[in-house]
């Protein structure tokens, strides 16, 4: 082992004591120390070193000109030891550090946004990544370790690990949703055959949207639906449910925009007998990772707003 290994840090905040102090009882007093033990610090350092760090004058213990050499680094040392615990105390609490979170595209329009306001107005030193994506892609994104939560919807296909801990948000049922001068929008409530011949609606992204709409016509004896659009965003879907006289099937509170739209006056949102899926949404993490304060405040914002927003309850 090298001398330079050697040196401790409470060896290096002792000398500097008797640097500024001048003085080996004062700075004894100081630091609230005998000077016995100053005393064999110091030679202790001189020892190692190899070379004088004080000599006595008229004016009382002065720094050799090895000593005042050790001093301008040891200061240096002991700040830069300084910020790096202030650094590694504040990582470990929720005024800062940094989280990483992946989201599906049906819940990130509401619900992660006003968790994140919020917790970025408590605690605005953090830092936020968030990733956007299918829920089979966040997913992937959580097992290899380059996100920390996983909020969003589980996909069918999907089978858990035994290392993933799944949080309960919310269950919603699915509505079917088409615009407000919508001809069948007269017919009160529609059934399932009266929506055959539509053209629907359905995410790109999410496959078992499609072949549960197939499977609940074959139940109820009917064809399924022979027009269908593929659509891989939500902002243009709901612009052709509005434009056009496209239906979707859809969870009010998994697609916010829409539920916005309905409450106020541009969508009808109906329960249709055989399409009422019920539809949930979780947070996932990696059971074995220990998660950071930060990642806990986010979690527990999430919760809180997804309580919030989920009082509303669409159509009966």
């Amino acid at each position: 082992m090298t001398s330079s290994e050697r040196l401790e840090l409470k060896l290096l905040w002792r000398f500097l004591a008797v640097v500024e102090h001048g003085s080996f009882a004062k700075a004894a007093r100081a630091i609230n120390l005998t000077q016995q033990a100053v005393a064999y610090s110091i030679a202790s350092l001189e020892s190692t070193l190899g070379v004088p760090l004080f000599e006595r004058d008229e004016s009382g213990t002065v720094a050799t000109d090895y000593g005042q050499r050790l001093a301008h680094h040891a200061r240096a040392l002991l700040a830069e030891s300084k910020r790096t615990i202030e650094s590694l105390q504040a990582l470990q609490s929720a005024s800062a550090g940094s989280v990483r979170i992946g989201v599906s595209e049906v819940l990130s329009a509401q619900v992660v946004p006003l968790a994140l306001t919020r917790l970025l107005a408590k605690h605005p030193d953090i830092e936020v990544t968030v990733r956007e994506g299918t829920s089979q892609r966040m997913y992937g994104l959580l097992l290899r370790g380059e996100i920390d939560i996983m909020v969003g919807a589980p996909p069918i296909a999907i089978k858990l690990g035994d290392n993933v801990e799944q949080l309960f948000l919310f269950e919603d049922r699915d509505f079917v949703v088409m615009r407000a001068g919508h001809p069948i929008a007269s017919v009160s409530p529609p059934q399932l055959a009266d929506l055959q011949s539509l053209t629907w609606l359905v995410s790109q992204s999410r496959e078992e949207d499609y072949q549960f709409l197939c499977e609940s016509f074959h139940v109820a004896g009917l064809q399924p639906p022979r027009h269908v659009i593929r659509n891989a965003g939500l902002a243009t879907g709901i612009n052709l449910l509005l434009l056009s006289d496209c239906v979707s099937l859809t969870s009010l509170w998994l697609a916010p925009q829409i539920m916005n739209t309905t409450a106020g006056g541009l969508f009808r949102a109906y329960r249709v007998p055989g399409l009422e899926r019920v539809r949930r949404a979780f947070i996932r993490v990696i059971r074995s990772t220990t998660l950071s304060p930060v990642a806990q405040s986010l979690i527990a914002e999430i919760r809180t707003a997804a309580a919030e927003l989920h009082q509303f309850n669409g159509p009966t």
